[in-house]
């Protein structure tokens, strides 16, 4: 009668440990053997490989380059990703600075050399035309 209490026991914590793992993997993952992550929203994350001081993230979209380099600041408003990278890719083409709107739930991938256009993508498209203290949310670099 032991075995049996004590081999259910056992069944009941591994099965346990193995759907705590793979519900939480993308967010519990702390990086590899030459990187660092940060996640934000699935499959977004913040990468920093040993040696470098510079925080990469890839896009899934392909209307944008496959990554953003360079990453300066970075904040989540109701699950859109707002990031702003300085001397970075945008459409193949070197830019200074750059502004992204990344929204997961509907593959948005948008990037925007002039920061007030990316104000009025933001306010039109996102925030339903209301107004929305980005300034101090992003920064405008």
């Amino acid at each position: 009668m032991k075995l049996n209490k004590f081999g259910l026991l056992f069944f009941s914590t591994v099965l346990a440990c193995f759907s705590c793992q793979q519900r939480n993997n993308f967010e519990t993952t702390r990086g590899g053997y030459d990187y660092i992550r940060i996640p934000f929203l699935k499959p977004y994350e913040a990468v920093q490989l040993n040696g470098s001081k510079e925080w990469n993230m890839n896009l899934y979209n392909e209307s944008l380059t496959s990554s953003v380099s360079n990453i300066k600041k970075i904040n989540i408003v109701n699950n859109v990703i707002l990031l702003y990278s300085t001397k970075t890719l945008l459409n193949g083409t070197n830019a200074e600075k750059v502004w992204f709107i990344i929204i997961p739930s509907k593959k948005v991938e948008q990037g925007f050399v002039n920061y007030y256009e990316f104000l009025t993508f933001l306010h039109q498209r996102i925030n339903g035309g209301h107004r929305l203290r980005i300034d101090r949310r992003i920064g405008c670099g």
